[in-house]
């Protein structure tokens, strides 16, 4: 199960192309003869109160052998910003018009707004954003509850916001802790060490992306546009993702080969 915002539901790319799909893919590839069955549960300005709840929702209806958790854009970048001037933009709205008939859909939209609201009505709801003890909670009740479920949990830190005339090198300064500009701002940063905080006082395992994505290549590569990922950049995730999570299913299930995915 990948819970996420759009990064998560895969802005720009098409559906296959995913980090999610790309990361099933890997999985059977390095472990022939096992099925893999991933869901992209990502949802476009989705924060981490309403990834919980559509956890809450799936693990009702379904069993999950692992659990991945991206999610923090959201929470952050919008957290000062209106959410019906987001809800009433143009392109929320044309999403509304196209997902009426997604299954997946409604069940993220009663999720968030609550099973009397239909999608014209979304536009007048408010969907609340996470402060940094908000998103610490948030964060820590979704691991409780997929083990509580007896899934596995990885939390994804995302990759760092590419900031307009700043992409060619905002990968350099990303390990320096004292970086304000350039780089990492100061409010990005304290999501991502709150993210970090959560992975250890619950013990589960963290993929740090950004520590990772200085040896990917050039950064146009890997950016769509400020925040979400190419092609390219999904194949990265998912590759980024494999490796801890098959440690993880090997172990649950008592199988392995030895091979890592490439």
């Amino acid at each position: 199960l990948s819970l996420g915002d759009s990064n998560t539901f895969g802005h720009g790319v098409e559906g296959h192309q995913t980090y999610t799909n790309v990361l099933e893919h890997l999985l059977e590839e390095a472990r022939p003869g096992v099925t893999v069955e991933a869901l992209n549960a990502g949802v476009v300005a989705f924060g981490s109160g309403q990834s919980l709840r559509i956890e809450e929702e799936l693990f009702q209806e379904s069993a999950f052998d692992l659990v991945l958790i991206y999610t923090l854009g959201c929470d952050r970048s919008l957290a000062s910003r209106p959410d019906t001037a987001f809800l009433h933009g143009p392109a929320v709205t044309a999403l509304l018009d196209l997902a009426q008939h997604s299954g997946l859909f409604r069940l993220a939209r009663r999720a968030a707004f609550g099973g009397g609201h239909d999608a014209q009505g979304a536009g007048t709801t408010t969907v609340q954003r996470a402060t940094p003890e908000t998103y610490h909670a948030n964060l820590t009740r979704m691991v409780s509850l997929a083990r509580e479920h007896g899934a596995e949990v990885l939390l994804i830190l995302p990759l760092p916001v590419c900031r307009r005339g700043e992409c060619s090198s905002v990968l350099a300064p990303l390990q320096d802790p004292s970086h304000e500009r350039g780089g990492m701002s100061k409010g990005e940063k304290e999501y991502h060490e709150t993210m970090r905080r959560v992975a250890r006082e619950t013990g589960v395992g963290l993929v740090d992306l950004p520590s990772q994505v200085e040896s990917w290549g050039p950064t146009q590569a890997i950016y769509l546009d400020a925040s979400h990922p190419t092609v390219e950049g999904h194949t990265r995730i998912a590759a980024a993702i494999a490796t801890q999570a098959l440690l993880l299913l090997d172990s649950r299930h008592g199988v392995g080969s030895g091979k890592a995915p490439s």
